[in-house]
């Protein structure tokens, strides 16, 4: 009988096992580690010769970032003036159409030129898959377009309710696939190299892009509220609550990294602006649009009112992001 003790195998003792285990896992850090040094070297990013490639790289992402936020600006001033005429079951007038129209091609004008310039200047993998969605959400976004120019206020309720959630909910992911999109162009420009102080004028630039979105859904749903002379939905006020939480949690994070850093002066008086309008001003607006609800009386503010003071607050996020990609452009040496 054969002895069932003997193995064919050679027998390995536990410091063998231990070896061979920190070799395969330094084979395989080694591996993931080059191909990315690959990969990055490939575009440009960690050639230590290439100082201009990278420079170049980060001129293209910033000036990406810039028209990304323009279009931001155009489209969620657009979401909220057609969110509350159909909330508010109000017809378009020649003015607003008017409006609308400005709104829609300085929002198609600025993301187009985004996207050409990922096309022929950054050319990132991470980039180009976010410009995608970008083109697709825009392609959304116009089919909605046409759908709200031929809405009339004599359709039934639940059309104009189908076509209200569905122009707000493209119009959104639009906004989200933008914000997507400016955070690739952060990162290369991240990986390329920078210092801190450039670090927090993209934090500027991320905000202001935030607050496009996160106070502009607000700024619709409030307008809209106060059109149709009625309290805000459940689903109103919850997202009114969280993008209030959103841009007080990331406004506190940038405001700190701006005093860390010592930025310009005209970059923090201006930061102070949008807080006394945001936080202080349109705070009690808030609160006195609450208890009006409460106390059942006719609410202090008029739709117009509100829309203006929260698009006075975006428009001053705006420049300010768009002067902090100015200053970072600025910074970039060998451009």
């Amino acid at each position: 009988m054969a002895d069932r003790t003997k193995s064919r195998f050679p027998v390995i003792d536990s410091r063998t096992k231990m070896a061979t285990i920190f070799v395969g896992l330094a084979l395989f850090v080694g591996a993931v580690f080059g191909a990315s040094y690959v990969h990055w070297r490939g575009v440009g990013l960690l050639d230590p010769q290439d100082a201009h490639r990278r420079a170049v790289l980060k001129s293209s992402s910033l000036k990406i970032a810039d028209r990304l936020i323009l279009a931001a600006s155009a489209l969620a001033e657009e979401r909220g003036l057609t969110y509350a005429a159909l909330q508010g079951a109000a017809p378009f007038g020649a003015d607003a159409r008017s409006k609308l129209n400005d709104l829609r091609r300085a929002s198609n004008a600025s993301l187009d030129e985004a996207v050409r310039l990922i096309r022929t200047g950054t050319q990132i993998p991470t980039q180009v898959r976010f410009m995608t969605r970008l083109v697709d959400s825009q392609a959304l976004v116009n089919e909605l377009r046409q759908q709200v120019d031929a809405w009339e206020p004599s359709q039934s309720s639940v059309q104009t309710i189908v076509l209200t959630r569905r122009w707000f909910q493209a119009a959104t992911r639009q906004l989200a696939a933008t914000e997507e999109a400016l955070n690739a162009a952060h990162a290369t420009i991240r990986t390329a190299g920078i210092t801190p102080d450039i670090d927090v004028l993209l934090r500027l630039q991320r905000l202001a892009i935030v607050i496009n979105d996160s106070v502009g859904r607000e700024r619709a749903m409030v307008t809209a509220m106060l059109a149709r002379k009625q309290p805000l939905s459940d689903e109103e006020a919850y997202w009114g609550r969280a993008s209030e939480d959103r841009v007080g949690h990331l406004w506190q994070q940038t405001k700190a990294q701006m005093v860390a850093q010592d930025l310009n002066p005209d970059v923090m008086q201006a930061m102070d602006s949008v807080a006394r309008i945001y936080f202080i001003e349109m705070k009690a607006a808030r609160r006195a649009v609450h208890d009006a609800r409460i106390a059942n009386v006719p609410y202090p503010v008029t739709p117009e009112q509100w829309f203006k003071k929260s698009t006075d607050a975006i428009a001053q996020m705006n420049r300010i992001g768009r002067t902090a990609g100015d200053i970072a452009l600025s910074k970039l040496p060998g451009v």
